[in-house]
């Protein structure tokens, strides 16, 4: 509270600060962070200042009678000075607390502010490229996933194949399957964020599949695009038939 009062009217707790007060990220800095008005690179007794020209009211809140930054406006103020890593991991933390992020406000702070650094970073992990629709970057990641296992010559998968089961849709459409093996895989193009519906009905989705003897994949737009060589090897596994199955299937 110091430090914020120290900055004048307008100042909140921003950046590492406010994620050590917000609960999302631990940090270890001997000085405060904040943000204020006609404060940008300030140093003030241990303050470390941030201009506050592109905040607005949706930015700050007051949490356990301190002004600062929300948690939302806290995950992107951060991705300009955390790796991408650390970053992945204080928005893990944020969704598991009391106050989750937006991510429709912080895709609204992406396309407000398109050139502040780390936007490449939290784009990447929301799920999208700038520009692109979710159809498109779907479109986009299964072409890339089909592309990762031809690449490595792996057996053709079906795609976008209809699978009934006795569920009220009468079957599911299914990204990639392999009907010999019984295997099935669903690219999903938001690697942490999926909307509420999505965090419903998938699990659900997965669970009719297995219920019918399916055995089922997941893989991220952040698996696809940044990790091909993981995957490949994982889709690799998946699709090598277990000596169990081999014996079963020998003695048939």
């Amino acid at each position: 509270m110091a430090a914020v009062l120290a900055c004048g009217p307008g100042a909140v707790l921003s950046h590492r600060s406010a994620a050590a007060h917000l609960g999302i990220r631990d940090t270890s800095v001997a000085w405060a962070e904040v943000t204020a008005p006609g404060r940008a690179g300030r140093w003030r007794s241990g303050i470390v200042a941030h201009s506050g020209s592109t905040l607005t009211s949706a930015d700050f809140a007051v949490v356990h009678a301190i002004p600062c930054t929300t948690v939302t406006r806290t995950i992107f103020d951060l991705s300009a000075i955390l790796s991408q890593g650390a970053l992945e991991y204080a928005i893990h933390r944020a969704e598991l607390g009391p106050s989750p992020p937006d991510f429709g406000e912080l895709a609204a702070l992406l396309q407000r502010h398109p050139g502040r650094p780390g936007t490449p970073r939290l784009r990447s992990l929301l799920g999208r490229p700038a520009g692109l629709s979710d159809a498109e970057a779907k479109s986009r990641m299964e072409r890339a996933f089909l592309a990762l296992c031809r690449k490595a010559g792996l057996p053709e998968p079906r795609v976008n194949m209809w699978i009934p089961l006795p569920i009220p849709s009468g079957g599911l459409e299914v990204d990639f399957t392999w009907p010999d093996r019984m295997l099935a895989v669903e690219t999903d193009s938001a690697p942490l964020h999926q909307t509420i519906r999505a965090r419903r009905n998938d699990p659900a989705r997965d669970r009719a599949l297995t219920l019918a003897g399916w055995r089922v994949a997941r893989f991220t737009w952040l698996d696809v695009m940044a990790e091909p060589a993981r995957v490949t090897s994982e889709m690799r596994a998946l699709l090598t038939p277990s000596p169990s199955s081999r014996g079963l299937k020998s003695t048939a």
